[in-house]
């Protein structure tokens, strides 16, 4: 009787007596989802198919896979509005669960979207900007008001506004020995420690582009920003209206100038949300700015670390092209520092139409073509292009005095700077009261039919005016952006204003 009764049990148990190996381990394939707002997202992996509910954070295969299967995850169906993209979504399950796979979800703008910023006459630091609302870096809730610019490229955020302080100090981040990166909220902190130029105002011409003037940059000083390369995904607007795709993010930790030495990043100026049409440079600084930096660090490579607009990295409906609108801006006297003291309009719209556009009344406006070439850089679409942020065929007019010039229209600026090395004679400065004329195109036998004209009267703050004379530049501040609608579209490399 005991014989057949231990007979039976090894039946029962599939033969798992007389040394055989019993039932297999098997492992589990899950991952974490990242802003997903909306029903509608299925992922697969070969015949499996699951949901994933809007507001999820995380997700998880049934199957039980076993030690060495591959594994593949794939979107089956996109949420309604996002686009979802994953990674690390494929691989060999090695002795463990699998559970490193993320889902980030980006917003999709099916038409122009307008989202609320604050337009501030008075910053802490004197000066006017117009602020976007940045809410969310990663998953990590900030509350960040970084300076629009028309003139760079590419987010950079003050690296302690991001992260918490034991992360990191004046000289940099703390990075656990034999790591190169950090993971934090969603935001991996490479250690490629990269260097960009801010200006007294925090950004403008001098953030990225100011080393290539040298003494003709404008806006003041140069500022040495250095910080970590970040990717993250970005949402702003002041109700988190936008949520972008993964993008590169400069993290500021020290800053510098010849006169001041170095220091702690500024709140107020060293946060940018730089919507320009061109990219900004970022290289490393071995006693000199040494740019392209090489950013050896996964999801960027090779030198593909260059600073882009961050309205690149979200998803675009067919209709709708890259880029953006800002209609004239009303400057608040308000407190940015205070919550509740500033009143968020929708004056940066994102995206581009020609009804959008029209609508505006652009078409009865100026539209200048920028030089654009492709950008190669891994982590923009392969049809983008990145367009120069300079307007040509510019003349500038004081006392009746012309200079040719290049202009840039750059709302990160507060006053007026004008460039005259092009002019055998012109006014070292120009007296408050004094007219100028900025006029685009060239007025060929005084017919001034085919250019524009762009007029303003000398004065202070944000009519505040100087003439640089080793310049071949105008930087026209946003004292332009009061009175002015102004487009600029990344697909087809124009910039308009009406």
């Amino acid at each position: 009787m005991s014989i057949r009764i231990a007979l039976l049990a090894c039946i029962l148990t599939l033969f798992g007596c007389g040394g055989g190996n019993g039932s297999l381990t098997t492992y589990t394939v899950s991952g974490t989802v990242d802003h997903l707002l909306s029903p509608g997202l299925t992922l697969t992996n070969g015949a499996t198919t699951i949901a994933v509910t809007a507001g999820a954070t995380h997700f998880a295969f049934p199957d039980q896979l076993t030690n060495g299967a591959a594994y593949r995850i794939s979107v089956a169906s996109q949420p309604g509005g996002e686009n979802c993209v994953i990674s690390q979504g494929a691989g060999t399950v090695a002795g463990a669960n699998v559970g490193n796979i993320d889902v980030a979800c980006n917003t999709v703008i099916s038409s122009p979207t307008a989202v609320g910023i604050y337009p501030v006459a008075t910053a802490p630091d004197g000066y006017s900007r117009a602020y976007v609302p940045v809410t969310m870096v990663g998953n990590n809730p900030v509350s960040i008001n970084a300076t629009l610019d028309t003139v760079s490229a590419g987010v950079v955020l003050n690296a302690f506004d991001v992260v918490p302080p034991s992360m990191v100090n004046i000289n940099g981040f703390d990075f656990p020995a034999g790591q190169s990166t950090i993971t934090y909220n969603g935001i991996t902190v490479t250690n490629n420690v990269m260097t960009t130029y801010l200006n007294v105002q925090g950004a403008g011409i001098n953030f990225g582009l100011g080393t290539l003037f040298g003494a003709s940059s404008t806006n003041g000083p140069l500022i040495r920003a250095t910080g970590n390369l970040a990717y993250a995904q970005v949402t702003f607007g002041s109700a988190g209206d936008v949520t972008t795709a993964v993008l590169p993010i400069l993290l500021v930790y020290q800053v510098s100038t010849s006169a001041n030495g170095t220091a702690l990043p500024s709140t107020v100026a060293s946060n940018v949300f730089g919507v320009g049409g061109t990219y900004t440079p970022i290289g490393t600084l071995t006693g000199a700015f040494v740019y392209p930096g090489t950013c050896a660090t996964p999801p960027g490579s090779s030198n593909a670390c260059d600073l882009l607009s961050p309205l690149r990295s979200v998803s675009f409906a067919s209709n709708v092209d890259p880029g953006f609108l800002l209609a004239p801006l009303s400057l608040q006297n308000c407190q940015i520092g205070t919550p509740g003291s500033c009143t968020a309009v929708p004056s940066l719209t994102v995206g581009v139409s020609d009804a959008a556009t029209q609508a505006l009344g652009f078409a009865n406006g100026w539209t200048a073509g920028t030089a654009c070439a492709p950008l190669t850089l891994t982590y923009v679409p392969p049809a983008s292009y990145g367009c120069s942020s300079y307007v040509f065929q510019v003349t500038t007019f004081v006392d009746n005095f012309g200079a040719g010039t290049a202009a840039l229209l750059d709302t990160a600026s507060s006053g007026m700077t004008l460039g005259s090395a092009n002019a055998g004679a012109f006014p070292s400065t120009v007296a408050a009261g004094s007219q100028v004329t900025i006029q685009v195109g060239i007025a060929i036998h005084g017919n001034t039919a085919d250019t524009y004209v762009y007029q303003f009267t000398a004065g202070s703050g944000d009519y505040a005016t100087t003439i640089l004379p080793t310049s071949w530049i105008t930087d026209v501040g946003i004292g332009f952006f009061t009175t002015h609608r102004f487009y600029m579209d990344y697909k087809t490399g124009t910039a308009g204003w009406v």
